[in-house]
């Protein structure tokens, strides 16, 4: 099931919460726990559950894509490590 929202509303919701509409795509990539490009409704109702609470404001919310991006960058790191230390370990079993 897709839906498509309406700009105008999502502008008037983001008003409500005081998240800028400049912030949009930040906050779409922390629903977008998956990185395709889409929100389930899953990502959404976990994403909502992350935000709720006292620290509602859009830097707590910045913090949050800046914690899943270092997490993301980790990953890519840690892949490129283990990577290179199968190349390492081939060079040395010659």
């Amino acid at each position: 099931m897709q839906y498509q929202i309406n700009p105008s509303q999502v502008k008037q919701k983001l008003e409500l919460i005081d998240v800028p509409p400049e912030d949009l795509r930040m906050l779409f990539d922390l629903l977008d726990a998956d990185g395709s490009g889409e929100i389930t409704i899953d990502e959404f109702r976990k994403g909502c559950l992350k935000l709720q609470g006292t620290a509602k404001s859009k830097e707590m919310i910045k913090l949050a894509v800046h914690v899943s991006t270092y997490n993301s960058n980790l990953d890519d790191m840690q892949d490129a490590m283990e990577e290179q230390n199968r190349t390492l370990k081939k060079i040395y079993n010659r």
